[in-house]
């Protein structure tokens, strides 16, 4: 308790006042500080002070910089750029669960918070989410060039941005690389580069031609940079004389556009594994349509689209014609061999389809559900997609219900490995199994 700024000490707490004004100010942790201002006089009896409890709270972060490079940590408060430096306090966080992520040139840490109240988190509160230097090889390698000639495999630029990497060339479906950068979207480029390849500067190169200067700097034995750069161009950019990579708008498919989700069910979402991906039929040409945004969710009016000489129309909306077959990236859109990705991080995959007529075959009706013999069954499916059967007159049935979401190739739990699915529609006169060509990564 604090009367007229001075502390008095904590409750409980008898205090003797002489008549006159006075400012009082009560704080306890987790609630909001209470001020008061009264007059003490022989009609003062009672002073009822009632606390209110904080619906936000603080959270004090007091973290070294990064032990290699002694960068400092970009926050991230539920991936939201929050501050640049990292020994600071985020004010009035709602009480409640939350992911905090601190990016820098080395690593990137984490930490999920439930927020009850004030806290202090320091660099040990938080677990490492990516350490880059066991990450980049899988990740953001990009050759430059010029230094090629100088070095066996050439000497490698890592560029990163905030927390994924701006290029992905080592596992690209494509010969260029796409970015996961949307139009009009700020992120914080920043990276290293070995000492030993001299490259004191180098130039983002817009697809326009236009330029973005990057000087580095030297720090514990590498040549550091970081910048931040608003993507506003569509279409290929450079990293010096290096391999392309794609800055696109957003792509999200309309209703009438099938999803591998919307056919095979619900083992996408619960593997993790890309449930909007777009379910195209085999060596059947089809119109697929998309609601095109940039970055912040702005529709891309009566404008190109970047790829495939296709331009939206008044409302954002962009008609592309895509044809598979089965086969490693047997896609194609307007014409153009696509591989698996249609458009940005947009990707497709391939089915096939056979079509039985009910009158063909030898159905059983048990409670419901539809039977058809499983030898039948293992000419479109595999064994391990048969989770349901019945023996009826010494014969073995499958139940198609069961056929629906598929599983994982070779068994195993759906969180590990490719997904393989298939399923079953039963119209009042078909039967229709549907095979996924191609997994989904």
């Amino acid at each position: 308790m604090y009367i007229n700024g001075n502390l008095k000490g904590k409750t409980p707490l008898t205090i003797t006042l002489s008549y006159g004004d006075y400012e009082i100010e009560i704080k306890k942790e987790n609630y909001e500080v209470e001020k008061r201002e009264l007059t003490v006089n022989r009609k003062t009896k009672d002073i009822n002070i009632a606390l209110s409890e904080k619906k936000r709270c603080d959270v004090v972060l007091n973290i070294q910089e990064s032990p290699l490079l002694e960068s400092p940590y970009t926050v991230y408060l539920d991936g939201h750029f929050t501050v640049e430096v990292t020994e600071c306090t985020l004010k009035n966080i709602p009480k409640g669960t939350h992911t905090i992520r601190l990016v820098s040139l080395e690593d990137i840490l984490e930490k999920t918070i439930n927020l009850a109240g004030d806290i202090t988190l320091s660099r040990q509160d938080f677990n490492r989410a990516i350490s880059y230097s066991n990450y980049s090889w899988l990740s953001s390698l990009m050759d430059i060039e010029d230094y090629s000639e100088h070095y066996g495999k050439g000497m490698k630029l890592i560029v990163f941005n905030d927390d994924k990497p701006l290029v992905n060339v080592c596992c690209s479906a494509a010969a260029t690389a796409y970015s996961n950068i949307f139009v009009n979207e700020t992120v914080n480029v920043s990276g290293y580069i070995e000492k030993e390849a001299a490259i004191n500067n180098f130039d983002i190169v817009f697809p326009s031609g236009k330029k973005v200067h990057f000087d580095t700097t030297e720090k514990n034995g590498y040549m550091v940079f970081s910048k931040k750069v608003t993507f506003d161009e569509v279409g290929k950019y450079t990293i010096g004389k290096g391999s392309p990579f794609e800055v696109l708008y957003k792509a999200t498919p309309l209703s009438l556009t099938k999803t591998i989700y919307e056919l095979f069910g619900e083992i996408y979402e619960l593997s993790g594994k890309r449930g909007d991906t777009v379910a195209i039929p085999e060596n059947t040409e089809e119109t697929i349509k998309l609601f095109i945004t940039d970055a912040n969710g702005k529709p891309v009016i009566n404008k190109s689209i970047g790829m495939y000489g296709a331009k939206t129309d008044s409302h954002g909306i962009v008609a592309l014609k895509v044809k598979g077959k089965c086969g490693f990236y047997g896609i194609t859109v307007n014409g153009e061999n696509v591989g698996v990705r249609l458009y940005g991080g947009l990707i497709g995959c391939v089915y096939h389809t056979t079509t039985l007529n009910k009158k063909d075959v030898d159905i059983k009706y048990i409670n419901g559900d539809v039977y058809i013999p499983k030898a039948l069954v293992l000419e479109y499916f595999s064994n391990e997609f048969i989770k349901d059967t019945k023996i009826i007159d010494g014969k073995e049935y499958a139940d198609l219900e069961t056929l629906k979401g598929g599983g994982p190739i070779g068994g195993g739990s759906i969180e590990s490995g490719p997904i393989l699915a298939c399923s079953v529609i039963i119209t009042d006169d078909e039967i229709e199994f549907l095979k996924m060509c191609d997994m989904v990564p």
